[in-house]
Formats: C-alpha cells, sequence, structure tokens
C-alpha cells in the first residue's frame, strides 16, 4: 500500500518525505563536520557511530549519500533490534525478527539450481528454521551447550577439554550472512553480554546450568 500512498503523495507519505530529509540533513552536518576534523590531522575519537564510519571509510570512493545511510541503518536497525534480542535473550527460541524478506535485483540462479527473476521477493523464517527438527533433531527445544562445543583432538584421540564452534549463519540466520549481515550484529552481542553479566550476578547459578537446564534464585 505504501508504493499507491507514496505515488499519490499522501499526507503520512509527505510527512514521512520531510522527516526523512530532516534526518538526512542531520546527520549529513554530523558527518561533514567529522570529516573537517579527520582532513584537518585531528584526532578523530570514536566517540560515536559516525565518527566510525567516517573513520573507516577513509580510503575508499564513498560519498556523502552512502555515509549517511550507513549511519541511518545504524540507528534503525540498532535501536529495534537490540530491544528486541534482549527481550528475548534468556529465550533462545524467539530471534529478534522471526522472518525476514530480500528482494533479487536482478536474475539469479541459486547453488541448487533454482531460477529466481530479477524482482522477485524471497522471504525466509528464521523463527521456523531456529525450530526445525531437520536442521537441531527432535530435541530442538532444548538448550545442549554441546551443540556448540567440540572435543579437542590430541594425537589420535580426544580429549575433554572442548572448542567452542559458532554455527554458520546460514543455518541459523539471525543476523543475515555474507555481505548483507546485519550492521548491528557487533554491538548486540557485546550488549547481550553486559546484560547477562550485569543479571546472571543477581543469581544463585546451579551447575546444572552448564549443562543446558536452568537457573534459579
Amino acid at each position: 500500500m505504501w508504493k499507491t500512498k507514496k505515488l499519490f503523495n499522501t499526507e503520512s507519505e509527505k510527512t514521512l518525505a520531510l522527516i526523512v530529509d530532516e534526518l538526512h540533513k542531520f546527520l549529513g552536518n554530523i558527518i561533514a563536520k567529522s570529516k573537517e576534523i579527520f582532513v584537518a590531522g585531528e584526532d578523530l575519537e570514536d566517540k560515536d557511530v559516525s565518527a566510525r564510519i567516517v573513520r573507516r571509510a577513509q580510503g575508499e570512493q564513498l560519498d556523502e549519500t552512502f555515509l549517511v545511510n550507513t549511519t541511518v541503518s545504524f540507528v534503525m536497525a540498532g535501536q529495534d533490534t537490540i530491544c528486541s534480542a534482549l527481550t528475548w535473550f534468556f529465550w533462545r527460541l524467539f530471534p529478534p525478527i522471526p522472518l525476514y524478506s530480500k528482494e533479487a535485483v536482478e536474475d539469479d540462479i541459486w547453488p541448487d539450481g533454482k531460477k529466481v527473476k530479477k524482482g522477485t521477493s524471497i522471504i525466509y523464517h528464521i523463527f521456523a528454521m531456529g525450530t526445525s527438527q531437520e536442521l537441531w533433531s527432535s530435541d530442538w527445544a532444548d538448550f545442549h551447550l554441546e551443540r556448540w562445543l567440540e572435543r579437542r583432538k590430541s594425537g589420535t584421540s580426544y580429549n575433554d577439554d572442548r572448542n567452542f564452534i559458532a554455527r554458520d549463519p546460514f543455518t541459523y540466520p539471525v543476523f543475515q550472512a555474507a555481505p548483507r549481515t546485519c550492521l548491528g550484529k557487533e554491538i548486540a552481542v557485546v550488549l547481550m553480554k553486559m546484560v547477562v553479566a550485569t543479571i546472571l550476578k543477581r543469581f544463585l547459578l546451579f551447575y546444572s546450568v552448564f549443562l543446558g537446564t536452568r537457573f534459579c534464585i
């Protein structure tokens, strides 16, 4: 419906356009000041997202529009998804975004031979993938620490030490994958670690929590 409303320039779309324009101008001014500081040879401390983006963009042929859009992505994607991720953190079953969609910008062929035409919308259900018996076996609802641990091999035998093995992002694409990986992934992970460290120290942990069962006061 928004395409139709935008075509006829309805009141809501007109208001949205004004707000977006103001936001872009505001962020554009911040980025321009950060670039001036950097060009002047002054120390550009990474005190905010825009400063870090400008620093990382040096040497790349990136125009100001790209930098502004990247900053908007951090603001919009970071706020809602991080809040949602923290809300559901202790229930592993619920990802910040239950499903996501993409649109093919040109004709493509998937690895399995399936042809995708330009303009085709692809929707994948992250929540369903996280509860799939095909991917996680029949005990998908249980938390087993061993799912992410692999016994270390010493010579020709295995010992009791274990390594953490991260699941590939295509199996459970909570933060998406490859070039489309979420911009706020690292921020979200750091914040979740901080929240867990702050909350769990208020609880009495039983040994069973390390085996993947539960904890209580």
